[in-house]
């Protein structure tokens, strides 16, 4: 089921895959990696509350800047700035070399208009990986036509 539903998630089917990770769920307690990718797939739906709700199982599980970082994407896309800032902040102190803190707080400040901040976010990951195409990608189109 785990596998059926990892297939579904990556080709887009975010609703099977959804199903698929309940019915796993329910043959056996749910581990990290199966609450991550469910939250992720729930993010597809746009399920919110109930991604956020996986994440923090997982993050109980196993406390990482990557759960926090992505708990805090989950905040931010419900536009709850507030929390989002604050999950960003654990995950920096989690491990400041994590480059998605900085993607997602870029994202977060872009969001509510602070161009300047979310610049300088992209650029703090683009210094930790270069190669970073979604920071790459975020900061082209904040810069774009000044």
């Amino acid at each position: 089921n785990f596998q059926l539903a990892k297939a579904s998630f990556d080709t887009g089917q975010f609703g099977p895959a959804a199903e698929q990770y309940e019915r796993t769920a329910r043959i056996q307690p749910p581990g990290y990696s199966l609450l991550v990718d469910w939250a992720l797939a729930l993010q597809g739906l746009r399920q919110y509350d109930a991604a956020i709700e996986k994440l923090q199982q997982a993050l109980a599980q196993h406390p990482s800047a990557h759960i926090y970082a992505e708990l805090a994407k989950e905040y931010g896309l419900t536009n709850n700035f507030d929390e989002a800032l604050r999950y960003l902040d654990k995950a920096e102190k989690a491990d400041p070399r994590y480059v998605m803190t900085y993607v997602y707080r870029g994202m977060t400040y872009a969001s509510q208009g602070h161009k300047a901040n979310a610049e300088a976010q992209y650029r703090r990951a683009l210094a930790l990986d270069s190669g970073n195409t979604v920071a790459q990608g975020l900061l082209q189109s904040l810069t774009q036509g000044r």
